[in-house]
């Protein structure tokens, strides 16, 4: 039946995917939902035409794939696949076309694209559309999965920040105690003691505000981040970690440099690289935290890694600690391999993963008894950027 101008087939079934067609032609768009009833698929249907009736269906709709034509007179199919493609990574897009030559079919899956079909060939239509639902499917469970890994290691960290931040809070809570007594002593300066009051407890916030946010934060949508916030926030959950024997470098950005990404993840990326650096360090030593623009070409990548050639950011976290063998390099990124006595063994494989979600790459380098660098390779912006 037809709504609105919207194309609706009930369905009563829970279960029921939700099918977003994206077609000018009413025949083809009933060819293609018969092709879907025959093959027994349980679902429910929308067809749109234009670009205001697509995004109010991606939002109120909400649907589990896309198949869109690629040419109509009032919309692009390859508008379509950007439209969706800002919303989810995971929901698959299928483009079904009369003619589509070898070029355009590589452009389309290049650009975002789950599949192609040409709507002369509509046997294979039904069969890959359920390949495509299964394989988003997989991609959800893996990014539940991740999501769980990443809360994991997260409270590893926060048990391991936890001593150093209660041994900093005590710092902060004894000069209030003192203050109290310093107001009733006839003479007491009392401006000084209120600006003692006032810098120990903002102190205090700012660093307990740091933790929360860090403890309870929910996997938020891509952002601009600029680098000294992200570079502030690691400094600031660090506050008491680091021993005394070593000295903490951390290098003071440039406030336009920026990065495209969630804050939380690199946040718990590089605090996980940076605790692991100071672990790495018994006898005392230097951590240093850098970043630099650089140029990566094709050659620069492993072909397993799904990245491109151009500009990225380069964070390096380097300490001067025990270094680590080439035999035990093959391991790091094993799930649960560890060498401390105390730990999960999920922290290098989850920052691998976060920077991998970034569209980016993690390198290592090692030398025994000389130190380690972890060097983070993300796609550059230079906007100037806000953290939220």
């Amino acid at each position: 039946m037809k709504e609105d101008g919207v194309i609706v087939e009930p369905v009563s079934a829970a279960l029921a995917v939700r099918v977003l067609l994206v077609e000018d032609s009413a025949p083809d768009a009933e060819l293609l939902i018969d092709e879907l009833s025959r093959d027994g698929l349980i679902f429910e249907w929308r067809l749109v035409d234009d670009e205001p009736a697509y995004r109010n269906a991606l939002m109120e709709f909400r649907p589990d794939i896309v198949i869109s034509d690629i040419s109509m007179p009032n919309f692009c199919g390859y508008r379509a696949l950007e439209l969706l493609r800002e919303r989810s990574t995971r929901i698959p897009f299928i483009f079904v076309s009369g003619t589509i030559d070898e070029d355009t079919a590589i452009e389309a899956l290049r650009s975002g694209a789950t599949d192609y079909v040409l709507k002369s060939n509509y046997g294979r239509f039904a069969s890959g559309v359920r390949r495509a639902l299964k394989e988003a499917e997989q991609g959800f469970s893996r990014d539940r999965t991740e999501e769980q890994l990443l809360r994991s290691q997260r409270y590893e960290s926060l048990a391991l920040i936890a001593g150093g931040i209660s041994h900093d809070l005590r710092n902060i809570l004894q000069p209030l105690l003192f203050a109290s007594s310093l107001i009733t002593k006839p003479g007491a300066d009392l401006p000084r003691v209120a600006k003692m009051v006032e810098d120990c407890s903002r102190r205090g916030l700012e660093m307990i505000t740091s933790m929360l946010d860090f403890a309870r934060a929910e996997d938020r949508p891509r952002e601009r981040i600029q680098l000294v916030a992200l570079f502030a926030a690691i400094d600031m959950l660090l506050i008491g970690s680091v021993p005394r024997n070593v000295v903490v470098d951390m290098e003071r950005v440039a406030d336009d440099i920026s990065i495209n990404g969630n804050f939380t993840e690199l946040q718990q990326c590089l605090l996980n690289l940076c605790l692991n650096a100071l672990q790495a360090m018994p006898n005392g030593g230097c951590l240093q935290v850098r970043a630099e623009n650089v140029t990566l070409d094709a050659a620069f990548f492993d072909p397993e890694e799904l990245v491109m050639a151009g500009n990225y950011l380069k964070i390096s976290v380097t300490d001067t600690g025990v270094g680590i063998s080439p035999e035990l390099q093959k391991s790091l990124f094993k799930p649960f391999f560890t060498t401390k006595s105390t730990g999960t063994g999920l922290g290098l494989l989850s920052c691998r993963r976060i920077v991998e979600n970034h569209q980016g790459c993690l390198r290592i380098a090692s030398v025994v008894g000389q130190g380690t660098t972890f060097s983070l390779y993300l796609r550059a912006s230079t906007e100037v950027a806000g953290k939220s």
